[in-house]
């Protein structure tokens, strides 16, 4: 009896029979995500071949989102001075309305007057005196009043046309608004969308060892640039600050967090071989500060394959620090800093991972074991 035949009498034999329909769901579940994992390696392949690298994939994916939540934060600032505009036009529409209809009533009552007396004349004013002081005093009165009434007349032609038109702001800003809400509905599914693109590619970065492989190979391509960038930098180093080297084990770590990845060899099980870790990760909340280890000059600000945006510090007399995967970065090459300064918050740029800081202490371009330098 051949494996497979012993195998399915097994089955029939220990399955009970309200199993069966058990075992047909589980096995539609695995083809199902079978499939759906084809097809991510198929896209990935696409982008691959479009990019080049999975890192250039990456960095890709994540400018794209950038750009998208940086017009989502946009649109809702507009959307939200749209709705003040709008409240604003409103009370103004009812002050308007509340005028107008006042001098609606005065007008009405003045020409419910003329209408009983008939029209004013300076005729009927200058009969009517009994003297020529009076009838100076007269007509003078008759001059107000009917300047007075010009003006009040003047004044609710040009409330009538300030309604009219501040009604027509008023419905173009009601459209505005609802042309941008839809937008920004669209954007923030958009943006949904992209997140899950670039949580898939990290998917099978992690669990697909082929692509696995390809990205470590690519990390330690990015290693090399990096040092090469790191004995560039150490070329034109200043000597000042001899007392970095004085603050062994007083240091303040850079960031908040779990130290989760020391530094040094350490063996990767799903490659089954020894691999350098030259930093610490750090596991810290997206968005969380990152401040400076010691004072020092910022030598390097920018994206940087495998590394995301990173931010390197000149301590003086050989020693730098590094700071990678960032989001918001505070600073600029030649900013001075001293201990303690806010330089950047934690992000997940370039980062296979999710959010964490990659931190480097490099004394004379090598690379050093940080966490002796902190404070226990």
């Amino acid at each position: 009896m051949t494996k497979a035949i012993l195998t399915f009498v097994l089955l029939i034999l220990l399955v009970p029979k309200c199993g069966w329909s058990q075992i047909s769901e589980k096995k539609a579940h695995l083809k199902e995500y079978e499939t759906k994992i084809s097809n991510q390696k198929k896209r990935l392949q696409n982008l691959l071949e479009k990019e080049g690298s999975i890192l250039d994939v990456l960095k890709e994916l994540k400018i794209k989102e950038e750009e998208l939540s940086l017009k989502i934060e946009n649109l809702t600032k507009s959307i939200a001075a749209t709705r003040k505009t709008i409240s604003l036009l409103q009370a103004s529409i009812q002050e308007l309305e509340k005028r107008i209809d006042l001098r609606q009533q005065s007008i009405s009552s003045q020409l419910q007057e003329i209408y009983k007396h008939g029209e004013i004349n300076d005729l009927r004013i200058m009969l009517g005196a009994q003297s020529f002081s009076q009838v100076r005093k007269s007509q003078w009165l008759l001059g107000q009043w009917m300047e007075s009434d010009k003006k009040e007349m003047d004044q609710f032609t040009l409330d009538v046309a300030k309604l009219e038109e501040q009604k027509k702001q008023l419905e173009q800003k009601q459209r505005q608004l609802g042309k941008d809400q839809v937008t920004l509905s669209q954007r923030k599914a958009k943006l949904v969308e992209d997140q899950a693109d670039r949580e898939k590619v990290l998917y099978l970065v992690q669990n697909q060892k082929d692509f696995y492989q390809k990205s470590i190979r690519e990390l330690e391509k990015s290693a090399t640039n990096l040092q090469k960038l790191i004995e560039k930098l150490q070329s034109s180093q200043s000597q000042a600050g001899e007392g970095f080297a004085a603050m062994k084990g007083n240091l303040i770590m850079p960031v908040k967090g779990v130290v989760e990845k020391t530094y040094g060899s350490y063996f990767d099980q799903k490659l089954n071989t020894k691999l350098y870790h030259k930093g610490i990760d750090v596991r810290a909340k997206a968005g969380s500060p990152v401040t400076t280890i010691f004072d020092g000059e910022i030598v390097y600000v920018d994206w940087f394959d495998g590394y995301g945006r990173i931010v390197i510090v000149d301590h003086g007399s050989g020693f730098f620090s590094l700071y990678a995967h960032l989001d918001k970065i505070f600073v600029k090459p030649g900013d001075q800093v001293v201990i303690g300064t806010s330089i950047a918050t934690v992000g997940d740029t370039g980062s296979l991972k999710g959010a964490y800081l990659y931190f480097e202490l490099r004394q004379k371009g090598i690379s050093i074991d940080p966490v002796p330098w902190f404070s226990p």
